[in-house]
């Protein structure tokens, strides 16, 4: 089965849809030849679909016959006739439902439509199609609050819901009863920054200069949420000798904070009112750099 495609979709586009319309061609034909051949459906057969199918061929006349199947492979076709016809009638209907399961989907909402109270989020996967628990005024509050106006700028968030098909490359989500902030959008800055340094080339600042490595990177990044929420400017560059260095300043202190290879870290905390300058150089310890970060002290 092959269909026309439309003047507005774009041939790799079309190739998506060609495929989703032979796996149903597939899934079709070999049914009806279970059927005919077992009187039964085969093995993973969805449950919602037993209903239309069982209708399939109860307009033909007495006589008539429906085939379908591959244009150029005879072995790849199926036929309804009355025999067939009878044997669907006979296939139990009772199969439990779909039971729907919980997801939790993790990404930037880029679309709101408060009529029909859904959304959607965009995901490391795609786009993915939300729709919110009925009568929840909060949850349709929230995803509001948190939409990227212009598709982009927004924090990612976590939305849970209900799907029937949690393997799906595109989740339909219903039943959303659940939204949370997983990383704001100044800690979305924060990160990005990172990871633009992350793709400097070594020699990027000329001969000599080296880039900072994973665990530099990785310990820069895991400060994300503690620099988004100090409600200051806080600077972050490379420097030649691999290290990233954050500067940012309290009233008349400046404040430097360099986490540098082989596990160690440098503070300066200068005060241009009197020049008293305190330093801290030593190995790399997390809880203090967040206490820098924050009050200002090395302790």
């Amino acid at each position: 089965m092959r269909l026309p495609r439309a003047a507005d979709r774009e041939e790799s586009e079309w190739a998506d849809w060609q495929n989703a319309y032979d796996t149903g061609l597939n899934t079709l034909t070999d049914a009806v030849t279970a059927v005919a051949d077992t009187g039964g459906l085969p093995p993973r057969f969805p449950v919602r679909a037993v209903a239309p199918f069982k209708r399939l061929g109860s307009t033909l006349d007495e006589d008539g016959r429906l085939l379908f199947g591959s244009p150029t492979n005879a072995a790849r076709r199926a036929q309804i006739d009355r025999s067939v016809r009878t044997l669907l009638q006979e296939i139990d209907e009772l199969a439990p439902p779909e039971q729907p399961i919980e997801v939790t989907l993790t990404g930037v909402i880029t679309e709101f439509d408060g009529h029909a109270q859904s959304f959607q989020i965009r995901t490391d996967g795609g786009l993915h199609n939300c729709s919110i628990e009925h009568n929840n005024v909060r949850i349709a509050q929230e995803i509001y609050r948190h939409v990227a106006r212009d598709g982009v700028t927004a924090p990612d968030v976590t939305v849970t819901g209900d799907t029937l098909q949690p393997d799906a490359s595109r989740v339909q989500l219903f039943n959303v009863r659940g939204v949370q902030v997983f990383r704001s959008l100044a800690e979305k800055t924060v990160v990005a920054r990172v990871r633009l340094i992350a793709a400097l080339e070594p020699g990027w600042n000329g001969p000599g200069s080296i880039v900072p490595d994973e665990d530099v990177l990785s310990r820069v990044e895991h400060l994300a949420p503690t620099v988004a929420t100090l409600g200051i400017p806080v600077k972050i560059v490379p420097n030649d000798d691999g290290a990233i260095v954050l500067e940012w300043r309290r009233g008349a202190v400046e404040c430097t904070a360099a986490v540098e290879a082989s596990g160690q870290m440098y503070l300066l905390a200068d005060d241009t009112g009197t020049d008293d300058q305190t330093e801290y150089e030593g190995a790399y310890e997390e809880p203090r750099l967040v206490g820098f970060l924050t009050t200002g002290s090395m302790g």
